[in-house]
């Protein structure tokens, strides 16, 4: 008889919700449509309940729910559930003040979604809404976390200044785009056709001349396209390829220095290049942990690195390594956050032309990562896609992996667009085939580094 209630207690019990978005707390403007989507048992009928409506969310395949509302001031329910507070507002909800350096801009509200440029101390952005930790910005249009900048009243000026010159220095043909106050910035490029664009999103251009210092050979005529209300647009042509380049706010005036790329000699393609070496994970963080022998993707790692150092050396490159024994690289005391931008700091103060980070794989699903195997290369700027590209199938056969791939993704150490960098996963440490085969023969860390030097050498001979 007990069991009988129990098991009718359950069946009548409500079903429980989980909020997939937005984010609560939300505040928006009363004739903004919010997107809810939720989790939940299948086959029902969920009815969202504000303050001023009601209505019915759609299944869009089982125990997914979704629907569009637009906000109204007070608590919001689903079948009587609390879901989160709701605030409205009319115009701007006030102006973001940015107090971190390179704080990030990201399409959505969490860090699920890409990163675009990142946005310099000092800028200050309208706000249009809020999502939990996230404020939604209006041009350029993205989604910051609040506690990167200080939130203030409507009325603050925004200060995006006025452009209003355009000088090019001899030398490092450095470009500076002078407007008289910090403003944010968005950058494209297109390094087939040597060009770069820098967006000034509601900065108005006034440009009484583009000045050209007499030796500034590597950048020909700079274009100024106005954008209307959304501001100004600087495309900047360049004689040489884009091997990277440096963006930052320096007094009065936003300066775009290209990186210079290598003097290349084909014979000794690596002579007097100086390289980046990563070995992934250290110290406390040993990365994938092997399932067959417990080996530590953090030990295979720096082996790996310290074989390619030997062989980079050989062919005459100047190797510099963000570890060289089992150590965290950024300072104990140092917030979690600051390790991989230690390991760019590295490259950043050798004046690396070349990042490269070494790893090996594991996949989130166990079952999954079991059976993975394959040489997966990741770049994130358009001009490392083509050393990506270069070491995938090298490595691949020195060490007799069949399958290889390279792909674009946002991992923070090969973000900084100062010169080409990649990360590189070996191969599947999660396979316990492969730990206690190919990835434990006493020459594996010497053969991947055969094939990463191969890959390089491609590389710098092919694209100069």
């Amino acid at each position: 008889m007990l069991l009988t209630l129990m098991l009718s207690t359950a069946v009548a019990a409500d079903p429980t919700w989980t909020v997939l978005s937005p984010a609560f707390p939300l505040d928006a403007t009363e004739d903004s449509w919010i997107e809810l989507e939720v989790k939940g048992p299948p086959g029902q009928h969920p009815r969202l309940q504000s303050s001023r409506s009601s209505l019915e969310l759609k299944e869009e395949r089982p125990g997914l729910y979704r629907a569009r509302f637009q906000p109204a001031p007070g608590d919001l329910t689903l079948d009587g559930q609390m879901l989160g507070g709701c605030r409205t507002h009319i115009g701007p909800l006030g102006v973001f003040e940015v107090t971190k350096d390179n704080a990030i801009l990201r399409t959505g509200p969490s860090s699920d979604y890409d990163r675009q440029t990142p946005v310099t101390r000092g800028v200050r952005l309208e706000v249009v809404q809020r999502q939990g930790d996230y404020l939604q910005l209006r041009n350029p249009d993205g989604w910051l976390r609040l506690g990167e900048g200080t939130l203030l009243p409507p009325q603050t000026s925004l200060g995006n200044g006025l452009l209003s010159l355009i000088r090019v220095t001899p030398g490092e043909n450095r470009v500076q785009l002078q407007m008289g106050s910090p403003c944010a910035w968005q950058v494209r490029q297109d390094v087939e056709q040597r060009k770069f664009w820098i967006e000034l999103p509601g900065v108005p251009s006034a440009t009484f001349h583009t000045a050209y210092a007499q030796n500034s050979s590597n950048i020909p005529s700079i274009r100024v396209h106005p954008l209307g209300e959304r501001g100004s647009m600087v495309e900047i042509p360049l004689r040489r390829r884009l091997w990277g380049y440096h963006l930052a706010w320096k007094n009065d005036c936003l300066e775009f220095t290209p990186t210079p790329p290598p003097r290349i000699d084909p014979k000794h393609p690596l002579r007097g290049l100086r390289i980046t070496l990563d070995a992934g994970h250290g110290g406390e963080d040993s990365g994938t942990v092997g399932l067959g022998l417990g080996v530590k993707e953090k030990d295979m790692n720096l082996a790996v690195a310290r074989a390619l150092r030997e062989r980079l050396r050989k062919g005459g490159a100047i190797v510099t390594m963000t570890r060289e024994t089992d150590h965290q690289v950024s300072p104990e005391d140092a917030p979690a956050d600051a390790e991989l931008q230690s390991r760019v700091d590295v490259a950043l103060r050798a004046r690396a032309q070349l990042f490269i980070s070494l790893h090996h794989n594991a996949r989130p699903d166990v079952k999954d990562g079991r059976v993975a195997h394959g040489t997966h290369i990741y770049y994130y700027q358009p001009a490392s896609r083509g050393l990506a590209q270069a070491i995938a199938a090298p490595l691949a056969r020195a060490i007799g992996e069949p399958s290889y791939q390279h792909f674009w993704r946002s991992f923070a150490v090969i973000r900084q667009p100062e010169m080409p960098a990649v990360l590189v996963e070996c191969n599947f440490l999660s396979n316990p085939g492969l730990e206690k085969g190919m990835l434990r023969q006493p020459a594996y860390p010497a053969k991947a580094a055969d094939g990463i030097v191969k890959g390089v050498e491609n590389f710098l001979v092919r694209d100069m």
